[in-house]
C-alpha cells in the first residue's frame, strides 16, 4: 500500500502539467517503450522511403539532363538542315538562273543547238536529271527536317513529363521530411515520458525508507513531550516572559521519542524551522501562533530530490494534526509568540 502511495505521489510531482492521470507508471512505462519500439520502425521504414525517393530524384534529374543534351543536340541538327535547305533553295534557284540566263530562254537555245534527235534528247534528259537532282534532294532536307522537329517535339514532351515528376518526387521527400520530423518530435517526448516513468519508478524504491519515518513525524508532531524540555535561556520582564530552546535539545527529545524518529533532526534558523531525515526528506516550515495554539505550517516537503509545495503539499497533510495545544506553564500568562533564530526558538508569554 505505501508503494502504491508513494508511486502515485511522485508521478503526481513529476508529470504535474500533464492533464491526463496515470494509475500505474509500470504499465505505463512498458506502453511508452512499445510506442517507442513502433516510432523508431516507422522512422526506419521513413529513412527507407526517403532514400528510395532520392535515389529517384536524382535518376529524374539525370534523364533531364541527357534529354537536354539530346534536345540541343537536336535544335544544332535542325539548325544545320535549316542551314542545308536554304543552300540547296539557292541551288535550285542558280540552275534556273542558269537556264534563263538575262531573261532569255537559255533552255530553248541549248536545245535548239542539238545536232540531232539523239543529243536532243540527251540534253533534255540531262537537264531534267539536274533539275530532279535538286528537288529530290531539297525534298529529302525537309523530310528529315520534318522527323528532326517530330523528334525534338517528343523530347521536350519527355523533359516536361520529366519535370512534373521531379516535382511530384520533390513533393513526396518534403512530406516524408516532415512526417519524419513530426515521428522525431513524438520519439523525443516519449523518450522523455518513459525517462520520467523511470523516474518515478526509481523515486518510489527508494521512498520506501522515507514514506514511514515522514507518516510516522507528521502523525506524531503534536504528540510530542514538548513540556519535557528544559529551557535554555529564560528572560522575565514585567509582563512577560520568554523562554529559548536549542535546536539541539529539541532534537534530543525527537531521537528519543521513537526508534522511527532515530535520525530526524531540527534546525531553527530567521526564516523558520526545518527537520531533516539524513538523505529522506527534508520538511521546512513556521510556527504560527493562533489561540494560544502553536501550528506547525509547514511550506514544504523535499523527498528525495522532490519537492512538495502549494496543493499537493496541502493534499499531503491534510489528514494529519500539525497543531500543538500549548498549555501556559504560568498561570494568568498566555502564549504570544514563537520566534526562531539561528539554533534557536523562542517563545514568549505575556501577561493577561
Amino acid at each position: 500500500m505505501r508503494k502504491y502511495i508513494s508511486i502515485i505521489l511522485v508521478f503526481c510531482l513529476i508529470v504535474s502539467e500533464i492533464t491526463i492521470v496515470y494509475s500505474d507508471p509500470a504499465s505505463d512505462l512498458k506502453n511508452a517503450q512499445l510506442e517507442e519500439q513502433k516510432i523508431v520502425l516507422e522512422l526506419f521504414n521513413l529513412d527507407m522511403e526517403k532514400a528510395r525517393s532520392l535515389r529517384l530524384l536524382d535518376q529524374i534529374n539525370m534523364e533531364i539532363i541527357n534529354t537536354n543534351e539530346k534536345i540541343d543536340s537536336m535544335e544544332k541538327e535542325i539548325s544545320s538542315l535549316n542551314q542545308d535547305i536554304v543552300k540547296e533553295r539557292n541551288n535550285v534557284k542558280s540552275w534556273f538562273r542558269f537556264l534563263y540566263m538575262n531573261g532569255t530562254n537559255t533552255i530553248l537555245s541549248l536545245l535548239l543547238m542539238s545536232n540531232n534527235a539523239s543529243e536532243l534528247l540527251h540534253r533534255l534528259i540531262y537537264i531534267d536529271i539536274i533539275t530532279n537532282y535538286f528537288y529530290s534532294k531539297l525534298d529529302h532536307i525537309n523530310y528529315l527536317l520534318k522527323n528532326k522537329k517530330s523528334e525534338e517535339e517528343a523530347l521536350n514532351n519527355q523533359r516536361n513529363d520529366l519535370k512534373k515528376k521531379l516535382d511530384e518526387q520533390k513533393n513526396l521527400v518534403f512530406k516524408i521530411e516532415q512526417l519524419e520530423s513530426s515521428k522525431r518530435a513524438m520519439l523525443v517526448n516519449i523518450k522523455r515520458q518513459i525517462g520520467d516513468y523511470q523516474k518515478i519508478l526509481s523515486l518510489s524504491e527508494s521512498l520506501e525508507t522515507s514514506i514511514p519515518s515522514l507518516d510516522f513525524l507528521l502523525n506524531n508532531i503534536s504528540k510530542l513531550p514538548w513540556d519535557s524540555l528544559q529551557p535554555d535561556n529564560i528572560n522575565i520582564q514585567f509582563d512577560a516572559v520568554s523562554a529559548s530552546f536549542s535546536d539541539v535539545s529539541i532534537s534530543n527529545m525527537i531521537d528519543n521519542y521513537d526508534v522511527m524518529l532515530k535520525n530526524v533532526k531540527i534546525a531553527f534558523d530567521d526564516s523558520g524551522f526545518t527537520l531533516i531525515d539524513g538523505d529522506n526528506y527534508t520538511l521546512k516550515g513556521i510556527f504560527k501562533v493562533d489561540g494560544g495554539k502553536i501550528n506547525f505550517n509547514i511550506e514544504s516537503i523535499t523527498i528525495k530530490s522532490v519537492e512538495i509545495t502549494g496543493e499537493y503539499l496541502n493534499n499531503l497533510i491534510k489528514n494529519y494534526k500539525t497543531v500543538l495545544n500549548f498549555e501556559s506553564p504560568l498561570k494568568s500568562y498566555k502564549l504570544d509568540g514563537v520566534e526562531t533564530t539561528n539554533g534557536e526558538v523562542k517563545f514568549t508569554l505575556i501577561r493577561q
